[in-house]
């Protein structure tokens, strides 16, 4: 049997195997960084939400007390 040909497969997998853990790990970066860019959109959304909501409740107050000093 020869060795030399044994090695370099074991070479060449090696290889392969290294670049299908590079791989998978960039995926999993870009699956974490993917679900994090969804929750700070979600925590925006609702954070404009509340914004426009307590805008709102300012706006009918201050209407309020101008209709209650005339």
């Amino acid at each position: 049997m020869d060795t030399t040909t044994t090695e370099n497969q074991s070479d060449i997998q090696r290889v392969a195997d290294q670049r299908k853990l590079h791989t998978m790990a960039e995926i999993s970066k870009l699956m974490k960084m993917w679900q994090q860019s969804e929750n700070i959109h979600s925590t925006q959304k609702e954070s404009n939400n509340q914004n426009y909501q307590m805008t709102a409740v300012g706006y009918i107050s201050v209407k309020k007390e101008i209709v209650t000093a005339s």
